[in-house]
């Protein structure tokens, strides 16, 4: 084997796996000391706390310090959420990835995740969640509650375990709520409060004393402290999974508020092998006095054997192939390792085969210390769980019972004397009477909040339109008795035919093109679904059929007896009939785009808030891929740069119907201040791109390593926060933009600075702009065959003069017309850039402020193919009739210019431009 070097990087919750970088580094050392041929083997740990957000964000820092070149592998994350992400993205460059933790059953998916594989099953029926119902079917417990927060973990786990519990094991759900979080991930204890409070506890039909608690580790422990400070039911049994089970604050926080002897609390985590008192020995032999552990940490074992493995399989490559990952994965997923968690094998999906848990109870020892004791073991087969009653000490109940306390709370009956019962069904109806009005406010009161809350954005603040996204101006058309606008709104479920089987349908049951499969739902399955939605929401479902039922979170139909789903959606079409006077705002569309757009769903926009109302607003078509520079505080409200067009000519011709509707609106844009590729939008219109959408971000931009940071940038600390660099006098960085100022400036200036603009999420903008337009002209060709085409397609550098009241919004959201654009409107009314620093330096663009200093703007502009430019025209003229492609700029000529090299370019879209250097100089 060749000794080229192997990086691999372990990305985790380094806050919550506390010990996870030394277990990381102790099982690297332990495998290169044992096995020469790891002698080249490198490591490096990057913080991914728990979220999306941030694992996506070390992915890249992680590349960036590679110099751009991914790893071989990763090793990571604890959290589920994370993992999805991270999986995604690091799949696209076919990363091999092993989580030690992560538990979610969608990431068995090998389509979606072909690269991950983990030491853990599924939370599914294959791994904890069957265990887990083995386990309660041992405890001979037939009810349970639920309480869980909102994250995507949560969701599937809870999803997996009523499917199981509720169908096969034919338990019962008595009572289940969703624990809201808020924007830093941290419990929403109001909404604690309200899950505790919902327990039916004095319920005997409903009531359950089994609650199972689905969170993470650390929403755990303030849940149990907040139940405990409220003085919650006392003899409740909680249960708990591997997320928080077998870990715990420190005895020093337990002891402040675990008042009772005997909490109770009973759950399920990894095995605990006898191979891993090995490993532990040996970790304490290495670590420094400080860092050893009287117990191996939950997962500390499935960490070492995930690197182990992981290892293992790439060393098992040929070297030239290490970066192979189809070669790798198929290496990982045949070995067999004897390992600190036992035997590691995996199944066709990369998750472990045969898992087994442990049944944990937290107890005091003989000092009065609280620790996780194992009490039994279960597996995902039937009869596989087994435990210990006589080493289980349950809350109030006591020790060591002879039987296991029920799954009830005990409630006895209480007979009432009539006249009682009379009185209190007074009392109640008055009661209900104030709580319904309360119940009505506080509802209300939720729905605005909710529409207020945002949504976190990935490392590089992407999102995807899923709705069609109309600004205020083109607001909601609404009846007007005299004689205006009205709305009709037609819903049609249908769901998908396999192809084969379309024959059978005739032509009025098919929406849409026929290739696509879609068949209308009859129309008393159609009432019956709709009425259901209507009511539930998205977290609802409904039975259009007998034996079949729709999950309105999924959208998909399942035939109950064989378990076969299908896809289903809902098609609404929102039609607007005129009495006098056009409020359409989709009415300008083109007949043949009109009916695509009628059958998405359409989200109206609100108004924009007073501090921003005079700021430019975005149209959305759902597929457009969106670059997010800046997002209000507290609201859904962000401002972005389009990346990717799912159609751009429907976006114009909206942009263009709002325009030209004299009735509500002003005829002039920049008034109007609607645009197809740049402004303001809602969150809620958008969500988290898919796999898809990045593959088709990526054939738009072509090579990706042209998305990084320049290699002369500071390290970026927030790429959606532009950062400024002052250059020294003496670099050279300096001196090249100062001869190119000065070079046809013809008059004397002092420059007082110089700075480099840092802004990655506009830059990236810019990157994406630019090679759409390349590709789009000259295709595959190698650089050096294009030179001289690219630098008349992409100009370094044009000039644009400023002024201080809009140099910062320039340089945090780009060029945009509405406050760099609007005086000049001779060459078309666009972003105006100068050939010669003499024409942006006049002080009619380059206003001075206060103390005389002047601002100019060093740009690289991707011009693109252009033509000459139209007084007042809103975009370039049309270059190809036929596919109504526009040019990308217009230009307007001086005395002595030519097309070839005119004097004034101007920009339609904010993203052809990007301001490289900021000049502050005085005349």
């Amino acid at each position: 084997m060749s000794s080229e070097s192997v990086t691999i990087a372990g990305i985790f919750d380094t806050s919550s796996f506390f010990w996870g970088e030394h277990f990381f580094n102790f099982t690297v050392a332990k495998l290169k000391s044992e096995n020469p041929a790891y002698q080249s083997l490198n490591s490096v740990v990057v913080d991914a706390a728990c979220d999306e957000t941030t694992a996506v964000r070390a992915y890249w820092k992680l590349r960036t310090d590679n110099n751009n070149v991914p790893v071989h592998g990763i090793v990571g994350a604890r959290c589920s959420g994370a993992s999805v992400s991270l999986a995604r993205i690091a799949g696209l460059e076919k990363v091999n990835m092993v989580s030690p933790s992560s538990t979610s059953s969608i990431l068995s998916d090998v389509e979606e995740f072909p690269y991950f594989s983990r030491l853990v099953a599924p939370d599914d029926s294959r791994g904890e969640v069957g265990a887990l119902v083995e386990t309660l079917k041992w405890f001979d417990w037939s009810r349970v509650s639920i309480l869980s927060t909102d994250t995507i973990y949560a969701k599937d786990y809870v999803s997996e375990f009523r499917k199981l519990w509720e169908g096969e094991a034919s338990g019962q759900v008595t009572y289940s709520n969703v624990i809201r979080l808020d924007a830093n991930g941290d419990l929403d204890m109001a909404s604690v409060d309200t899950a505790l409070g919902g327990v039916p506890t004095d319920d005997p039909a409903n009531n359950s004393r089994i609650i199972l608690l689905v969170v993470q580790n650390q929403h755990a422990w303030p849940i149990l402290k907040r139940a405990e400070e409220t003085n919650f039911q006392p003899d409740t049994v909680w249960v708990g999974t591997s997320s928080w089970v077998g870990r715990s604050p420190t005895d020093s926080l337990l002891s402040e508020w675990v008042g009772r002897e005997h909490p109770g609390y009973l759950g399920l985590g990894p095995i605990r092998h006898p191979n891993a008192d090995e490993y532990l020995e040996d970790f304490n032999n290495w670590a420094p006095a400080n860092m050893r552990l009287s117990q191996m940490p939950v997962f500390a074992a499935e960490m070492i054997d995930s690197i182990t493995a992981l290892v293992l399989a790439i060393y098992q490559v040929p070297s030239a192939n290490r970066r192979d990952g189809d070669r790798v994965r198929q290496q990982l997923w045949q070995s067999s390792v004897d390992g600190a968690s036992g035997s590691v094998r995996f199944t066709s999906e990369g998750d472990r085969r045969d898992p087994m848990y442990s049944i944990l109870h937290l107890q005091r020892d003989s000092a009065g210390h609280l620790g996780w004791v194992t009490v039994g073991e279960s597996g995902t087969l039937s009869g596989s769980a087994t435990a210990d009653l006589g080493q289980i000490c349950w809350a109030t109940l006591g020790c060591s019972l002879a039987t296991v306390p029920s799954d009830s709370y005990p409630v006895p009956p209480r007979p009432l004397p009539t006249w009682i019962v009379a009185l209190l069904v007074v009392v109640i109806i008055l009661f209900l009477a104030v709580a319904i009005k309360y119940w009505r406010s506080r509802k209300s009161k939720q729905k605005i909040k909710k529409e207020l809350e945002t949504f976190r954005d990935s490392v590089v603040g992407m999102r995807t339109a899923e709705a069609l996204y109309l600004p205020s101006v083109a607001s909601r058309p609404t009846e007007d008795s005299n004689g205006g606008t009205t709305q009709s709104v037609n819903v049609q479920w249908c769901w998908k035919e396999t192809e084969m089987q379309m024959y059978q349908h005739d032509q009025e049951e098919i929406v849409g093109d026929q290739n696509d499969c879609w068949i209308k739902y009859s129309d008393d399955a159609n009432t019956t679904l709709e009425a259901a939605f209507k009511q539930q929401g998205w977290k609802g479902s409904a039975s259009p059929l007998p034996g079949y039922l729709v999950d309105f979170s999924s959208m998909t139909q399942t035939k109950q007896q064989t378990g076969f789903t299908r896809e289903v959606q809902r098609l609404v079409d929102t039609t607007n009939t005129s009495t006098g006077g056009s409020n359409d705002p989709l009415g300008a569309l083109p007949a043949s785009v009109r009916g695509d757009v009628a059958s998405s769903e359409v989200k109206f926009g609100e108004e924009l808030p007073e501090d921003i109302k005079n700021e430019p607003q975005m149209v959305l078509v759902p597929g457009d891929v969106i670059q997010i520079s800046k997002q209000k505080k507290d609201t859904d409200w962000a401002f972005g740069t389009k990346l990717y067009h799912h159609d751009e000519n429907v976006a114009r011709s909206i942009v263009s119907g709002m325009t030209s509707d004299t009735s509500t609106v002003s005829s002039d844009e920049d008034e109007v201040n609607v645009f197809a590729d740049t402004g303001w939008f809602q969150m809620e219109a958008t969500r988290v791109p898919t796999t898809e959408d990045l593959q088709a971000l990526k054939r738009n931009v072509g090579d990706t390593d042209a998305l990084n940071a320049p290699s002369h940038w500071n390290d970026v600390a927030d790429p959606s926060v532009v950062q400024v660099q002052e250059l020294k006098k003496d670099d050279s960085e300096y001196q090249k933009v100062e001869r190119a100022f000065k070079s046809s400036l013809f008059r004397k200036v002092t420059i007082s600075s110089i700075k480099r603009v840092e802004n990655l999420a506009m830059w990236q903008s810019f990157v994406v702009k630019r090679q759409t337009i390349l590709s789009r002209e000259l295709g595959d060709a190698p650089d050096a065959d294009t030179s001289r085409q690219r630098q008349r397609l992409e100009r370094c550098w044009l000039w644009h003069g400023t002024n201080v009241e809009v140099m910062d919004k320039i340089l945090q959201q780009g060029f945009n017309r509405s406050f760099c654009g609007k005086n000049a409107t001779v060459y078309g009314k666009g972003v105006y850039f100068a050939r010669d620093t003499s024409y942006s330096a006049s002080p009619t663009y380059a206003v001075k402020d206060s103390k005389g200093y002047q601002y100019i703007m060093a740009c690289r502009v991707a011009v693109g193919e252009y033509c000459p430019g139209v007084t007042n025209a809103l975009t370039p003229d049309i270059r190809d009739a036929k596919t109504h492609t526009l040019y990308d700029s217009t230009v307007g000529l001086l005395s002595g210019d030519s097309m070839s090299n005119p004097s004034i370019y101007v920009t339609y879209h904010d993203s052809q431009a990007y301001p490289e250097y900021l000049i502050k100089f005085k005349a």
